[in-house]
């Protein structure tokens, strides 16, 4: 009588809810339930009525493997009556069982630890896909359902078509007998379980939503909730990483120590120390927001990320340790010094994860590169009046090809030069430096040959040089300034094949660079114009013919 109990309970609450309904069409979610209910009833008494007839012959079984295959049987039966109970009770109440009979847990390991703190992920991803999972599920069992109620009519039919007159043996029509029960419960059982299957379905398709309405609540359930916490987080690490940094940079500024041994091993070290104790300080401060928050799930990932990042950077110390120690300025690349990149000086100016470089001779320039890159090379100390370049901006210069021009811009790949008559040219760096550029604009010399007929020979050393001293200078002055012009000498130079040879040098102030052409024409033609004046005779090349 027990066992019957729960199944006149169901159908005492049937009645009730039928009775207290208003009239509703097929589509009503009551009766729908109410039907899905009604049809687990008679696979329940099916299977009750079954589990008792297997029990009778229990006791009449008389070998042990007889008595073996009806105990597990009873088993199977009883499970399966447990789980269409299960299933009338999820029907009616919509709560599974499972929910109700939870129980705490035993001490957990550590995998299960792990696993705890990464299950506010994973639920999340379930509970994202609970509905399209649900569905997909209820689908799959109801084409299996279909197919054994397909096999059950195929079963029935064929079963139909035997005979059971008075010609069969009595033995044959009770195994056929057996056999039609059996398929006729088989065909209840799976008309029912597709019954109660369709009509969970069909709850909940009813319940789900439309993919624009799911992702527009999803997003804004997100930035109500977990994104509101994430730029929580957000603000207070960005907030305690810039006031830790303020902080940091009014201590450097002010401590007397650090002006005194600026840049020093120590000065580097607490300088790392206090990056890094930023970087925890900053990093505590989020993961404090959203424990404050109570978002297990942002804290999770967070807390992931982190060890993520402590292991990494554990397993790269040692690989990384040239690294550190040029970072702590302890490397062979040392801040202040000189060093060389791409066949250009430059003076090293941060060392950190990223160095910077800076060239004093090119303005408004600075070359960033990572501590991997810097760790190969070699700096040395720079003596102060080392030059940084030969040549700054607006600089005349003379390269070893003959160029000659101002040189107009100067940057870490190219140098471009202004030639008179205002064409450009532009040169590699690597290639500019190999040219040997001089520099004109901090002074240079002028030098020009000049050669008399032996005829003068007498005043060739004595006479000649002064008054080519003389008439140069006056000529020179009439083209520049006097402050302009530093010296002027002329020395005889070499007893010619054919001419006295006079070397004349003069010496010009970089002010005027720009006119060094004009300067040594106009000295070629000051000695001419002296030649005349003084009756000396420029000598020509001649081949003279002995006769014996």
């Amino acid at each position: 009588m027990s066992r019957f109990l729960p199944i006149l309970l169901v159908l005492l609450l049937s009645a009730t809810l039928r009775a207290q309904e208003a009239p509703a069409g097929a589509d009503d979610p009551r009766t729908k339930t109410l039907a899905a209910i009604e049809s687990q009833l008679p696979v329940l008494l099916q299977e009750e009525t079954a589990l008792k007839k297997l029990r009778e012959d229990l006791k009449k079984a008389l070998t042990a493997e007889e008595k073996s295959d009806l105990e597990q049987a009873i088993t199977d039966r009883r499970a399966r009556i447990r789980d269409i109970r299960d299933n009338i009770r999820l029907l009616a109440s919509g709560i599974p069982e499972d929910a109700w009979n939870q129980q705490p847990g035993t001490p957990r390991t550590l995998n299960e630890e792990i696993q705890d703190v990464l299950s506010p992920a994973i639920e999340q991803l379930r509970e994202a896909t609970a509905g399209p999972r649900e569905m997909s599920e209820l689908r799959e069992e109801i084409a299996r359902w279909e197919n054994r109620l397909k096999l059950a009519d195929e079963a029935a039919n064929r079963l139909a078509t035997l005979p059971e007159d008075e010609a069969t043996s009595s033995e044959i029509a009770g195994h056929l007998r057996s056999v039609r029960e059996l398929w006729e419960e088989r065909r209840t059982e799976a008309t029912g379980e597709l019954q109660a299957l369709r009509t969970r379905l069909d709850e909940r398709i009813s319940r789900s939503r439309g993919l624009v309405e799911t992702v527009s609540d999803s997003f804004h359930n997100f930035w109500r909730g977990r994104g509101f916490n994430l730029i929580l987080a957000l603000a207070a690490f960005l907030a305690v990483l810039l006031v830790g940094r303020r902080i940091h940079h009014f201590a450097r500024s002010h401590n007397p120590i650090q002006k005194r041994h600026h840049q020093t091993v120590i000065v580097r070290l607490l300088d790392l120390l206090a990056g890094l104790l930023i970087a925890l300080c900053a990093t505590s401060a989020a993961l404090l927001v959203l424990y404050v928050r109570a978002d297990w799930l942002l804290l999770s990932l967070a807390t992931i990320l982190v060890v993520a990042i402590l292991v990494s950077l554990r397993n790269s110390v040692i690989p990384y340790t040239e690294q550190i120690r040029t970072i702590l300025n302890l490397g062979p690349v040392r801040h202040g010094e000189r060093i060389i990149i791409d066949g250009l000086p430059w003076q090293v100016d941060t060392l950190g994860f990223y160095c910077v470089f800076s060239n004093p001779a090119i303005p408004d320039t600075r070359l960033r590169l990572p501590i991997r890159e810097v760790i190969s090379l070699r700096s040395r100390p720079a003596p102060p009046k080392e030059s940084w370049f030969p040549c700054a901006v607006d600089d005349w210069v003379v390269l070893k090809s003959g160029v000659y021009g101002k040189v107009i811009r100067i940057t870490p790949e190219f140098v471009v030069m202004l030639h008179l008559g205002g064409s450009r040219q532009t040169f590699p760096v690597a290639e500019f430096l190999a040219l040997t550029p001089e520099n004109l604009s901090k002074g240079f010399r002028v030098s020009s040959m000049f050669g008399i007929d032996y005829s003068h020979q007498a005043i060739a050393t004595t006479t000649v040089p002064d008054l080519l001293t003389q008439g140069i200078q006056a000529a020179m002055l009439e083209i520049i300034d006097r402050d302009h012009l530093k010296n002027i000498k002329v020395e005889f130079a070499a007893a010619a094949s054919s001419s006295l040879d006079f070397i004349v040098m003069a010496d010009f102030t970089g002010d005027v660079a720009s006119q060094r052409n004009v300067l040594q024409r106009a000295i070629q033609r000051a000695c001419v114009d002296l030649s005349l004046r003084h009756g000396w005779r420029i000598p020509f090349p001649q081949l003279t013919l002995h006769q014996a």
